[in-house]
């Protein structure tokens, strides 16, 4: 084995102590971690005590940013459950933390929708429990549970007003519904089959002082509708299960106007809907994409 130790660079650098900077600290921690890279094996017993040694002063130095980490987001819920940083307040977090470009949209990529930093915080902050185990098997035209992009999230957050009733159909761990209340202030809902995800979101909602959000569990063929004014889907069903859905949506739109959003393979089926309308130029299927409905009083 060799060793690159970038351990004194690193430990310079104040700045990375810092909790404002969480997006340098999140790359020196992956560079340490990546410090020991396989090469040869190491010959003698002193060979093998300076690789220990070494590797023990790398794993200090991850520790000790990890704890900067640490006590920053165990402030930022303490805050965040006092009332802080909701709406706007929440928008001007993450773009102090991850919003190193700044400027209108800072959140978008030319890379398209994908996990980066931005998710790291967000589930760091919102999501802050042990992942719980799956209860039950899930039907065959069911989507396991993929995490939604956060940068797609906000791109989301966008078009949801504070008189929204958001519903997350397919919820998961909750992470969309908990950042969109954040984000908008909107009343938000989450539906989810698996009992252990519901468990788990409202758990990080009340540990977020969230009060004004709800997670649902129950089966999207079986609920109720009538209340969401937006209703997001990351393909969480496909085939006559989706249909379904669509089809229990259509007859909510025979008598008033909302909007639906779908990210993912989702989308080719919600663009074949007569009584969706596109609402601006992306329908691809890994874009987030925007309906609204065009029947009842929609026209």
């Amino acid at each position: 084995m060799r060793f690159f130790d970038p351990y004194q660079e690193i430990l310079r650098d104040a700045a990375l102590f810092e909790e404002r900077n969480f997006e340098q600290r999140l790359e020196a921690i992956e560079l340490l971690e990546l410090a020991v890279l396989p090469d040869s094996e190491a010959a003698g017993s002193q060979a093998a005590a300076d690789r220990e040694s070494a590797r023990g002063r790398l794993e200090r130095l991850i520790a000790a940013l990890e704890d900067v980490d640490a006590r920053l987001f165990a402030r930022l819920r303490v805050e965040i459950a006092a009332g802080r940083h909701r709406g706007n307040g929440f928008w001007d977090v993450l773009a102090e933390y991850c919003g190193a470009e700044g400027g209108d949209g800072w959140w978008r990529s030319d890379d398209g929708p994908g996990y980066d930093a931005l998710d790291v915080f967000t589930n760091r902050l919102c999501s802050f429990l042990p992942m719980p185990a799956p209860t039950r098997l899930l039907e065959a035209e069911m989507v396991d549970y993929h995490k939604t992009p956060a940068r797609v999230v906000l791109e989301l957050a966008r078009r949801v007003t504070t008189e929204d009733v958001f519903v997350d159909l397919g919820a998961g761990l909750g992470q969309v519904v908990l950042l969109v209340h954040l984000l908008t202030g909107a009343r938000a809902r989450g539906l989810e089959i698996e009992p252990a995800f519901c468990c788990y979101a409202r758990e990080c909602a009340a540990g977020l002082g969230l009060a004004n959000v709800a997670f649902l569990e129950g089966d999207a063929r079986f609920a109720d509708y009538s209340k969401g004014t937006v209703f997001f889907m990351y393909t969480p069903f496909r085939g006559e299960l989706l249909e379904t859905v669509f089809g229990l949506l259509r007859r909510e739109a025979s008598s008033r106007s909302f909007m639906v959003v779908t990210f993912g393979p989702c989308t080719v089926h919600a663009a074949r809907q007569e009584w969706l309308r596109v609402d601006g130029d992306s329908m691809q299927g890994d874009e987030l994409s925007f309906f609204i409905t065009t029947d009842g009083t929609c026209g």
